[in-house]
């Protein structure tokens, strides 16, 4: 009989892989360029527009799984 698997603490289940990790930033930088360009279309907006913006950009790179308070004190999924 095998023993039981050790259990991840919650820290360690809820990590995000390094090449999510690089595409998160790449994909924020691309978005903070365009943003920058058009920057009339945003000036007028409050932080809770430009969040669900910014979250409607990740949410098509990771099939929805992007979230607000995915990394701010809240367990989320793995990206």
């Amino acid at each position: 009989m095998k023993p039981p698997k050790a259990r991840k603490s919650a820290a360690e289940q809820w990590v995000l892989e390094e090449q999510n990790y690089e595409m998160i930033l790449d994909v924020l930088r691309d978005l903070g360029r365009s943003m920058e360009r058009t920057a009339s279309a945003f000036q007028r907006m409050l932080e809770p527009h430009l969040r669900d913006i910014i979250l409607f950009v990740l949410n098509g790179h990771f099939r929805g799984a992007a979230t607000g308070e995915t990394f701010n004190g809240e367990v989320g999924p793995t990206l």
